[in-house]
């Protein structure tokens, strides 16, 4: 199961509810809408792992980082 995570350091954008799961995963140049319909633009993948601290195991997600 995919897991992902959008981020921005936009001020506009922090309030925003993003999508947590996509058809495809977004590439660079490609543009996300949050619930509201305010769009921006992909400009970087990162996969990552979480370390859940009960179980020890790791989830890997990944980071979707949003711009104009």
């Amino acid at each position: 199961m995919k897991s992902y995570h959008c981020r921005t350091n936009l001020d506009e954008g922090h309030c925003k509810t993003w999508p947590e799961d996509f058809v495809t995963c977004p590439r660079v140049g490609d543009y996300v809408a949050a619930e509201c319909g305010y769009r921006l633009k992909v400009v970087s993948i990162t996969h990552k792992v979480h370390r859940r601290e009960f179980d020890r195991h790791q989830s890997p997600y990944i980071e979707i980082e949003l711009h104009r």
